[in-house]
């Protein structure tokens, strides 16, 4: 498997969408290419700290009281209130 390839099939692999031949020539291209090592080790934790972003952005409730848009904002709020 080439770099190019790899690139391509890069998503698929790290949902796990890779059939076991293709997997398998995924993993030997990666035991043998830093670069591409590199690459997926960072998509892994990227997609890792995105769930997590978006797990913890479900636990928020879905409005936000004043007192927490007050400290975020200032003055601000009170601009777009008038405006």
């Amino acid at each position: 498997m080439t770099c190019r390839e790899v690139n391509k099939l890069l998503l698929d692999f790290l949902q796990g969408k890779l059939g076991r031949a293709q997997r398998r020539s995924f993993q030997d291209h990666l035991s043998d290419c830093a670069e591409c090592k590199e690459k997926v080790v960072a998509h892994q934790k990227t997609m890792r700290i995105s769930k997590r972003v978006f797990e913890a952005h479900k636990a928020l409730p879905p409005v936000a009281p004043d007192e927490m848009i007050q400290a975020i904002f200032g003055d601000d709020k009170d601009k777009q209130k008038k405006a």
